[in-house]
């Protein structure tokens, strides 16, 4: 009978489930290590009936199949026909794997059983040992390598494996992924394709396609061609202003928009200049608005879609890319914005302006986005790829919209790797995208505040981008 350092018990199973996020599950093998495919036509990636709200667009009802009893979740893939037929670069098939590789042995995964991506073999292997109830041995130091012929496989470290990655009854997902899930796998799918060399994309084209990006990008107005010397000279003056202001007057709290419109309602007096702060953003706003439109319009592919498609896609990343045109001007440590249009602000001001939410989610995602250290040229396609994303409200052509984005895509991909040793640069701007989105949401709350909305309507051009 071995005793308790030789042996695991099957009803020893992890009572509370573990969520299977890129950050916490560790992959089994290394990059060098994962099966990659032979040619770039059939390098795994973007699929048309997974839409989800990371990398995709809308969500196909026929794409994912779930089995309650086995808890797990199945993957589908598209007819044949739906792939365009010529393609100067054809995007991926869908008949390649979107998942991730299996947690447990890094085996292609065949779908997301009892809580974890994993292959058919290790859900079953997984099944039987819950049903079983037995007790697994291992005969070497507990630290086997779960790859190669499963039939050889160590099924204590097996077992345990699968236990320490989150496989769990309590841990089932049914019914079909939520849109969360689906951009966790088809980024971390992307991040992997990152690291093949057969990602390869001829350097003249790129070259082409970012020189027309960079030169239609003139228009927006942005600050990132403001050194940041002068940058950080500006803030500085701003903060020591700020400072003596509030030893003069007394440091007060930042009223919230209920307190504002509340004294507002009952004296109509603009106690904290929000108002009219609100009033000569939107001005600020408008200006911006006409160079988006027109870098929009450049963006190679972009006129070509319906102009239903071009008006809905421009509304709906029209924040991210200002954000990306705005976040070298965030520095945390003045608790100063310089925005580019020039003006200077203290943090408290944007608190006024936006709300304490979107202010404090804006300092953090730009302090994350400028640790990454992207080029201007990144920078300006990283804006092209916010652009052409089809998943946020029904396109009339969400295939033509992905093939726009898979182009930026490709220029993005190929300078990252090109001007980052970091072989997971790009998951890192994938993680970033996602995150921006909360952003997007803040920002729609805050335009709805009363004040805001009536001085963005005093310009009828704005109306339409703004007030979805």
């Amino acid at each position: 009978m071995a005793d308790d350092n030789t042996c695991v018990s099957v009803g020893q199973e992890c009572s509370q489930p573990v969520t299977s996020t890129l950050d916490t599950l560790p992959m089994t093998s290394t990059l060098d290590t994962l099966p990659m495919t032979s040619t770039l036509d059939t390098l795994p990636t973007l699929e048309r009936e997974v839409r989800s709200a990371g990398f995709s667009y809308t969500t196909n009802d026929a794409a994912m199949t779930s089995d309650s009893d086995e808890g797990h979740v199945t993957s589908t893939s598209i007819p044949e026909a739906q792939k365009g037929a010529s393609r100067k670069h054809p995007r991926p098939t869908s008949v390649n794997n979107k998942l991730p590789p299996c947690r447990i042995c890094a085996d292609a995964a065949s779908g997301f059983h009892y809580g974890v991506n994993s292959c058919e073999a290790c859900k079953r292997f997984f099944r039987r040992a819950l049903k079983r109830k037995r007790n697994f041995k291992c005969r070497g130091q507990k630290n086997c390598v779960i790859k190669g012929k499963k039939n050889n496989l160590c099924g204590f470290c097996r077992y345990k494996r699968c236990l320490a990655l989150g496989m769990s009854k309590l841990a089932s997902k049914t019914g079909r992924y939520t849109h969360e899930k689906r951009a966790q796998d088809i980024m971390e799918v992307q991040q992997l394709s990152v690291n093949s060399s057969l990602l390869a994309i001829p350097e003249v084209e790129v070259s082409d396609i970012v020189r027309k990006l960079v030169a239609v990008h003139s228009k927006v107005i942005t600050n990132a061609d403001v050194p940041e010397v002068e940058m950080l000279r500006r803030a500085e003056q701003v903060r020591e202003a700020t400072r003596l202001k509030q030893e003069v007057f007394g440091i007060r709290d930042t009223l919230s928009a209920e307190q504002y419109n509340e004294v507002f309602q009952v004296t109509g007096l603009d106690v904290d200049e929000r108002k009219k702060l609100m009033e000569f953003v939107a001005k600020s706003i408008d200006v911006f608005v006409h160079g988006y439109v027109t870098f929009g319009k450049g963006v190679p592919g972009f006129s070509t879609l319906s102009l239903t498609d071009q008006a809905n896609l421009l509304k709906l990343a029209r924040c991210e890319v200002w954000f990306l045109s705005a976040y070298k001007g965030f520095f945390s440590h003045l608790q100063i914005f310089y925005a580019p249009n020039r003006d200077c602000r203290h943090k408290s001001d944007l608190e006024r302006l936006l709300g304490k939410d979107y202010t404090e989610t804006a300092f953090r995602l730009a302090n994350r986005l400028q640790a990454l250290e992207l080029t201007v040229e990144e920078v300006i396609v990283l804006k092209a790829v916010c652009l052409t994303f089809a998943d946020r409200c029904p396109m009339e052509d969400a295939g033509r919209v992905e093939d726009v984005q898979w182009t930026m895509l490709r220029c993005l991909l190929y300078l990252l790797q090109k001007n980052h040793a970091d072989v997971a640069m790009f998951g890192k701007v994938m993680d970033w995208l996602m995150a921006v989105r909360n952003l997007t949401d803040l920002s729609q709350k805050a335009l709805a505040n009363i004040h805001f909305a009536n001085a963005i309507r005093k310009n009828a051009t704005l109306v339409d981008m703004i007030l979805i």
